[in-house]
């Protein structure tokens, strides 16, 4: 929480929490050595807990997006998960609980996902785990 309200004015380098064993590596951009530059806002190493983050996009969201992609990312490290649509619910378990805004969270999934039939139908499960959340 604390690492995404301050990401704005963060400098780009690593951040651990003493003792955690997920540490953020944060860059003005992804860069993968068999793929070159990645376009995504983030990602997780699943063996190491790594958490890479685009920093030139990140910096543009708000706390609760930042968050909603933080715990996504995690999500699929904590629960050595590859499955997108579980790491989605669970982020928004998560920050749902903490209490933040729920169009927050819908905006999130909206701003970053691409127009194609998987994401549409993983905008409906979250959209409806959204809408039945209490």
């Amino acid at each position: 929480k604390k690492f995404c309200k301050e990401a704005s004015y963060l400098p780009d380098g690593e951040y651990r929490e003493l003792g955690g064993k997920v540490w953020i590596n944060y860059m003005p951009q992804i860069n993968d050595p068999e793929l070159g530059i990645v376009d995504t806002p983030a990602r997780v190493d699943h063996d190491s807990g790594e958490i890479q983050i685009n920093s030139t996009k990140f910096r543009t969201y708000t706390i609760p997006i930042r968050m909603v992609m933080l715990m996504h990312e995690y999500s699929h490290w904590r629960y050595d998960n590859t499955d997108e649509t579980f790491c989605d619910l669970e982020a928004l378990r998560i920050c749902l609980g903490l209490g933040f805004p729920k169009t927050e969270c819908i905006y999130t999934f909206t701003n970053i996902l691409n127009e194609s039939h998987q994401n549409h139908v993983r905008m409906k499960q979250i959209v409806n785990y959204i809408h039945n959340y209490r």
